[in-house]
């Protein structure tokens, strides 16, 4: 399990790719979620609807909520597939050196 995770962690300090992913998944995650209070803030219905507004202020803001969730997610399982290309290069550059 240590292996592992050092591993990981080398990987993670050595590609720039899997820190920006990372960064990007994080401040578009707190970005969406941001918009959709904007977004939903001037949000009024008038007439006969005025009763759901609440309603439909928190379906939208679930909505938006789950978009962000999976924009995260999504950038997780792109910083896995990252770190799985520079790992296999990795131990093929330490498999080549050990032989040597």
């Amino acid at each position: 399990m240590k292996e592992w995770f050092y591993e990981n962690l080398y990987v993670f300090a050595l590609s720039k790719r899997t820190q920006w992913v990372i960064i990007f998944g994080a401040i578009g995650y707190f970005a969406i979620g941001i918009w959709a209070n904007y977004q939903l803030s001037n949000f009024e219905l008038s007439g006969t609807f005025k009763p759901m507004e609440e309603v439909l202020k928190e379906t939208f803001f679930r909505r938006y909520d789950r978009i962000s969730l999976g924009f995260l997610i999504a950038c997780f399982f792109l910083r896995l597939k990252l770190s799985g290309k520079i790992k296999r290069s990795f131990l093929i550059r330490c498999k080549k050196y050990k032989q040597y």
